[in-house]
Parts: structure tokens; sequence; C-alpha cells
């Protein structure tokens, strides 16, 4: 009795979890020239699609997905490796089937969900004015012409809302923001793509009610496939799109930390100093507070903290060839140019002929050159060799491999140079290579201070 008990509470368990898998599945056209490239499952992930899972096509054209939804919502097929994506709406145990024509065109087949039914609907009924506007599909034609597309979608929209009436409430929610924000977005992004911009006033009629107080209320837009996009084109609209506003004027259209934070973090993505970085957190790091920011910005702190400039040098205390114990605090009141390497890496050895030359040429200045290995400790014997075969100059440091040099020093690859100045603040943390003249130059320029 207890075995049968056994079984039956496992059958149930394997049940209950099936039950929790959505199944995508569907047919690629056999004219379709881009089988060979599979299609993707994709995912909303904070504003925009991410690639969920992927799948080759079998003989006859067919494909499968049986995936377990990490969340409700908004989901794509995508053809190609960056084709046109196809939405969908996923929860726990859905099904979803679709076919795929030899344009890459996907349409549902056979059973579907209420709400895939009605997001289906829309794809249909805005399929022409996203070609005419984000996809770009070859469509010729004027402002005129795309304008009255608009508002025929526009006239259609108040009616097609009506009828998302679905048991499931929190798609119903979501598919009627989804409406208004795939038509701002369509309307926005074809403006933004044209040459000459028209006047505000030759503007149709629905460009005069996208610009509304607190237009993102709330963060819902992130659930949204292209929710990112939309929030990046609206403030310049919503400003006036024929000036070219501020960042901070951006930033006002905007109504929760998570918006600004990420249109922050999308302005900043291209920051290579430190300075930058730290103007960043000054001015806007109060949006950065959630954990995910967090953990970007610290992930940026130490990525960008290796081109600060006069920080206290981090010490240390290592032997020499000869086993004394050397600091580099024992260097203050001289320029330090020390060079990180190992006896395995080859880039680093090719640069020891460079590094004993500039020596040479910096013989008698207050320059002092160190070289430390982070050779392991049973390679001793290699780094031995290695300075010897290569003639290697300088102080020659063995750290051991010390995980803490390794730490402070935010070493990920070698050959690294590092330039300390007297007073033991940092200059560069990644010099140019002595290979390179400019090595040389930075060093005579901090010589003279």
């Amino acid at each position: 009795m207890k075995k049968q008990f056994l079984i039956g509470s496992l059958l149930l368990s394997n049940v209950c979890a099936f039950a929790q898998l959505s199944e995508i599945q569907g047919v690629v056209s056999s004219n379709n020239k881009d089988k060979a490239a599979g299609v993707s499952l994709v995912k909303v992930v904070n504003g925009q699609y991410e690639v969920f899972a992927t799948t080759g096509l079998n003989a006859d054209g067919s494909f499968a997905f049986l995936v377990q939804p990490s969340q409700e919502g908004f989901y794509a097929i995508q053809t190609k490796d960056q084709g046109r994506q196809f939405p969908i709406y996923l929860k726990q145990g859905d099904h979803v089937e679709v076919k795929i024509d030899d344009k890459n065109k996907v349409e549902l087949a056979g059973k579907n969900t209420p709400e895939n039914q009605v997001l289906a609907s829309w794809s249909k009924m805005t399929e022409e004015l996203k070609a005419r506007s984000i996809s770009a599909e070859g469509y010729q034609g004027n402002m005129n012409d795309f304008s009255k597309c608009l508002a025929q979608v526009a006239d259609q929209t108040e009616t097609f809302k009506k009828g998302i009436n679905t048991k499931n409430a929190t798609f119903n929610g979501l598919m009627k923001k989804l409406t208004t924000y795939d038509l701002d977005l369509c309307a926005l992004y074809y403006l933004a793509n044209q040459k000459e911009m028209p006047s505000r006033e030759g503007l149709s009629a629905y460009y005069k009610q996208i610009v509304v107080k607190d237009k993102f209320s709330n963060d819902d837009i992130f659930l949204m496939g292209n929710g990112k996009m939309l929030m990046k084109i609206y403030p310049y609209f919503a400003n006036g799109f024929d000036k070219q506003p501020t960042f901070d004027e951006r930033l006002q259209y905007l109504t929760t930390n998570r918006q600004k934070a990420e249109m922050v973090l999308a302005e900043y993505k291209g920051m290579k100093t430190y300075e930058q970085f730290e103007d960043m957190k000054a001015k806007y790091g109060q949006y950065l507070q959630a954990p995910n920011h967090k953990r970007i910005v610290e992930d940026l702190d130490k990525k960008l903290l290796i081109t600060k400039a006069k920080f206290k040098a981090p010490g240390f205390t290592y032997p020499d060839l000869n086993g004394k114990m050397v600091s580099l605090s024992d260097f203050t009141g001289k320029v330090v140019l020390m060079d990180i390497w190992a006896s395995w890496c080859g880039p680093c050895k090719q640069e020891i002929p460079y590094l004993n030359a500039l020596e040479k040429e910096m013989h008698g200045k207050d320059v002092v050159f160190m070289s430390v290995s982070i050779d392991k400790l049973t390679d001793k014997d290699k780094w031995l060799k290695a300075i010897a075969d290569n003639q290697a100059g300088g102080n020659q440091l063995f750290s051991a491999n010390d995980t803490q040099f390794a730490k402070d020093y935010m070493i990920t690859t070698i050959p690294r140079f590092v330039v300390i100045d007297k007073k033991g603040n940092m200059v560069q943390m990644n010099a140019p290579r002595p290979s390179s003249p400019d090595l040389k130059q930075l060093l005579l320029e901090e010589l003279k201070k």
C-alpha cells in the first residue's frame, strides 16, 4: 500500500511539473530560404527582447520549444538570427502553435489561447503601420501616406481595446497599454528617421495626444518588448523634437527611479574614465539604488578604477632574486614603473627587450624599474629561468601568485604596466607598454613634477 502511494505521489508530482511547462510549436514553409537559420524564442527583459532559446528545424520544417516561463508575459517568436518578431503571450501550461511562410511572416495556426488570439489580431491590425516605421520593410511613401495609415489604425484601436476581455485580467491590462505604446512608438520612430522634420503644426492629429503628464506612470513599460526604445525616443519629442534637449531635460519626462536609472546607464554606457563614473554617481546616484543597479555600479567602479589617477597605490612586500624582502614603499621619492608578468606569458617576455632598453635610456633618473611575477609558488624555478633566459633587468620580485595583489591591481590579463608617482600615488594602472614610445613620454612628464 505504501509503495502504491509513493508511486502515485511521484506520478502526480511529474504531472504537476509538466503542467507548468509551455509548448510552442510550428512549421516553416518548405520554400523559406532562411530555414537553415532556425527559429528563436525571445523574452522581454527590462524593456527589450533577449533570446531565450533557439532551435533548428526538423526535416519537414517543424520545430518546437518546451519551456517553463520565468514569468507570465510577452515573448516573441523570432525568425532568422535577427529577423522579425511575432509577439506571443505565455503563462505556465500554455500551448502556442504557429506557421511561418516563405517570407518569414508568422501567423497562428490551430488552437491557441484567448490571449494569443487577441495579440495576433493586434499584430495583423498594425502590420502595415509597423512595416512603414519600425521594420521599414521597403514601403515607399511620404509623411502623408504614413499619417493616413497611422490615423486608420488609431481610429480602430479604441474599438479594439473595448474587445480585450479575456478571463486573464493581467493580460487585459497589459494588452491595453501595449496598444497605446505600439502606436506611439510607430509614430515617433517614423518621425525620428525623417531627414527633414515637419513643423509641429503639420503633424497629424495623433501626435497631439502622445505627450501626457506622467506618460510612464509605473514600470509596466519594462514588460513591453520595445519599451526601452520608446522611453529613449519619447523625451526628445516631448521636449520639442525640433531642438536637441539636454540629458536632464530628457530625464524629467520619466517618472520612476527605475526608468531614470536605465536612462542614466544608457547615457553613460560608453564612459571610459573613472572621472566620468564619479560624475555619473554624483549627479544621478540617487536613481541607482535598486539591487541590480547597485551591482552594475559596483562592476563599473572596478572596471574604471584602473583609469583613475592620484589614489594611493596598494602596498606590498615580496622577495627579490636573493630572497631579500622588498616593499613598494621602499621607493617613495622615485617614480616607479611596475611590470606585472609571468614566466608562462609569451607577450610579457616579448616586452622584456623594450623594457631593458627603456631602463638603459632612463639610467641616472629617479625612476625605479620593478617587475612583479604572478607565477605560482611551485613555479619559482621557472621564474628564475625566465629571468636568466631573457636577461631581464630591474628589481625582480616574486609574488607567488598572491591573490590580494591580483585583487588590488585588478589583474585580469598580463602583461600589465603600472606607473606610480614619487608620493606613492597611482598615475596609470594600465600604462602603455615599453614597446610604445608613449610610456617613455609618460615617465618623463612624471619626472618633471
